[in-house]
């Protein structure tokens, strides 16, 4: 029995290394979360603060502009159908957030990838460091 770092129960509980269980906490919870499980606090703090920020500007961003399509369309007297929505979408298109949106997409997508190579190499480490005490 390992306690040193006290993680074969969880091996043995679950069948998955620490290595391959943080790369799926990265990658089906949040980045960073995986790195919570490897007590790399200043890590996850990074990885998920950048997700959630991000998260939250995607959201916000793409809320205001349905907002002002579903203004536009109340005052307006638009029809209120698909095509007529889409197409006021289409119209926005050249709205100034747009640039940073697209840097925030592609960002967040950066971080969860990086976070999930990371949490497994860090894990794979952490797996032959805890093989070499038994």
């Amino acid at each position: 029995m390992n306690y040193f770092f006290g993680h074969e129960s969880i091996e043995r509980e679950t069948g998955l290394k620490k290595s391959t269980k943080a790369a799926l906490m990265s990658a089906l919870v949040l980045p960073g979360a995986g790195h919570l499980l490897l007590k790399r606090y200043a890590s996850a703090a990074i990885f998920g603060g950048f997700s959630l920020w991000a998260i939250y500007y995607i959201t916000t961003s793409v809320m205001d502009r349905a907002y002002s399509i579903v203004e536009k369309m109340q005052s307006g007297g638009h029809p209120m159908d698909i095509a007529a929505m889409t197409q006021m979408m289409a119209n926005q298109a050249g709205v100034p957030d747009e640039q940073y949106l697209s840097i925030a997409t592609t960002g967040f997508i950066l971080c969860w990838v990086v976070a999930v190579i990371d949490a497994y190499r860090v894990g794979s480490q952490r797996d032959k460091t805890s093989r070499m005490f038994y």
